[in-house]
């Protein structure tokens, strides 16, 4: 065996001795940790009538593993965008692992969309006829989620004047409905003898891409004189002026 010969089988060896002696590999330890759910602030969440983008601006999510997984957050349980005052919305997200996070957030609707002036034609039917009363209701929004609407009897013309009727606070009822749940004490426009009870819901809709009111069913109960507290159920139109 020649010199050469000698030096290649040790080089072999050699290399074989030290390929040998390496340390195994370490195992990698199962990833276990779930990805944490971060909302801009601490604050309740703002939003706008059927804003369900506007439900995940801001919120973030970071995984030890698999770093930023914002872009993969969902909204998982099923909360109603169109309905004003107060959802709950749920957000999870998973990462690669498997590892899920859920996490939940107080949101208000508001009802600023539904704000403006409105024709409304209501009418009720009684022994005798029907009685057609149309008048004006000034909608604002107050308190974010909830609604103040004053009504204005249309005596003179299209010149609205105030004559007594009602002032009142609606809230979100759901399912595009609102609940008459305050009346400010009033006179009563027909009679002094007494005030109004006002109970029942207003409802809205999209019309032409806009939210607005369009229906109200509500009763009213004036004192009259010579007839002691009466009973008056309504249904009515609302049409939002241009």
């Amino acid at each position: 065996m020649n010199r050469i010969n000698v030096f290649i089988i040790a080089l072999v060896s050699f290399s074989l001795f030290f390929t040998n002696c390496k340390k195994p590999p370490e195992e990698v330890p199962p990833d276990v940790t779930a990805p944490v759910i971060k909302f801009p602030n601490n604050d309740t969440l703002y939003l706008e009538l059927g804003d369900k983008s506007g439900a995940l601006k801001g919120v973030t999510a970071l995984d030890d593993v698999d770093g930023t997984l914002t872009s993969s957050i969902k909204i998982t349980n099923d909360p109603d965008f169109n309905s004003v005052g107060y959802i709950q919305i749920e957000y999870t997200v998973s990462d690669a692992a498997k590892n899920v996070a859920t996490k939940t957030r107080d949101v208000v609707v508001k009802s600023g969309k539904l704000a403006g002036n409105y024709e409304v034609k209501a009418g009720f039917n009684e022994e005798g006829g029907s009685f057609l009363p149309e008048f004006i209701i000034e909608v604002s929004e107050q308190n974010n989620s909830e609604l103040s609407v004053k009504n204005f009897h249309r005596f003179d013309g299209d010149n609205p004047v105030w004559r007594g009727g009602w002032t009142i606070t609606l809230v979100g009822g759901g399912n595009k409905k609102l609940k008459i749940v305050e009346l400010e004490k009033l006179k009563n426009p027909i009679s002094t003898d007494g005030e109004y009870k006002l109970t029942g819901e207003i409802m809205f809709d999209i019309v032409n891409g806009e939210y607005q009111l369009v229906s109200m069913l509500y009763t009213l109960s004036p004192m009259l004189s010579g007839y002691g507290q009466v009973e008056e159920e309504y249904i009515a139109t609302c049409k939002k002026k241009q």
